[in-house]
């Protein structure tokens, strides 16, 4: 860059003088004029002004390509981490206390008010959005033989202080006021949280991109789905957000997250 504005500094300075010395090649020997030493002065301080403000405007205008490029590639990867989080510690993030993963909510026992085991969560429900919208619970029968159903609100549970389960203001009596839970009978479109721990993130084209290995919970909505996915030979675990992929059924009404074609790309090039 120096080598070709020195260059134009030179080809500046000549044309500056080339009109004097062409003036006076056109002219008789006897009337020749020349050029004063205060005009060359002149003419080379005018040079110098005009090279210093080109190299200026020539590093300003570099200096500003390279902040588009700079924010141009920020704004890829803030994009990009929008879509898959690879860099929280997942197990830090869960242990909070606002937040639970659906493997340890299925299977955790409901207590009553005097601290007895009447239940245990089987399953709970997730709509559309992520919210949850009850909890499965459990009770009766011998060995999983001739147990009953139910499903009630989430808000109907407090989680015990040690997190070892849920206690429930309900007795058995109310349990068995209740109807059996029917999947098939709920009024909008609902998903089993164990059904959505089976899923697999997909593209358009339905291709596998990732695992769904959990759900992360947090004030009664799902938050975050914990992936796997391998990049290269490597496994590797990352997170998502819930509503960042869409909940579709394939023909076998398997249930899949799928992202959309700007989103499947960004996962990709983020890992490779």
């Amino acid at each position: 860059m120096k080598n070709k504005l020195m260059i134009t500094a030179s080809a500046i300075i000549l044309m500056g003088v080339a009109p004097a010395i062409a003036e006076n090649n056109n002219q008789s020997t006897p009337n020749m004029s020349t050029v004063s030493e205060s005009e060359l002065e002149q003419g080379w301080e005018n040079t110098k002004e005009f090279t210093s403000e080109t190299w200026q405007d020539t590093k300003d205008t570099v200096s500003n390509v390279a902040d588009e490029v700079s924010d141009a590639s920020m704004d890829a990867y803030n994009e990009t981490r929008a879509v898959l989080d690879m860099n929280t510690d997942i197990d830090a993030y869960v242990e909070n206390d606002t937040r639970v993963t659906a493997d340890t909510v299925i299977g955790q026992d409901v207590f009553n008010q005097q601290n007895e085991t009447i239940a245990n969560v089987s399953d709970f429900v997730v709509d559309e959005n992520g919210q949850v919208q009850g909890l499965i619970i459990s009770y009766g029968g011998v060995l999983g033989v001739g147990n009953k159903e139910i499903m009630l609100d989430f808000d109907t549970f407090k989680a015990r202080a040690d997190n070892s389960g849920y206690v429930t203001q309900l007795t058995k009596t109310n349990m068995d006021n209740y109807p059996a839970f029917n999947f098939a009978q709920l009024s909008r479109p609902m998903h089993l949280a164990t059904n959505l721990m089976d899923a697999s993130i997909v593209n358009p084209s339905m291709n596998e991109l990732a695992e769904v290995d959990n759900i992360v919970i947090e004030n009664g909505n799902a938050t975050k789905l914990v992936i796997s996915y391998m990049d290269g030979i490597v496994p590797e675990k990352a997170m998502i957000d819930f509503t960042d992929a869409s909940i579709i059924l394939d023909a076998d009404q398997d249930v899949h997250f799928e992202l959309s074609m700007n989103q499947t790309q960004k996962f990709r090039n983020f890992i490779q």
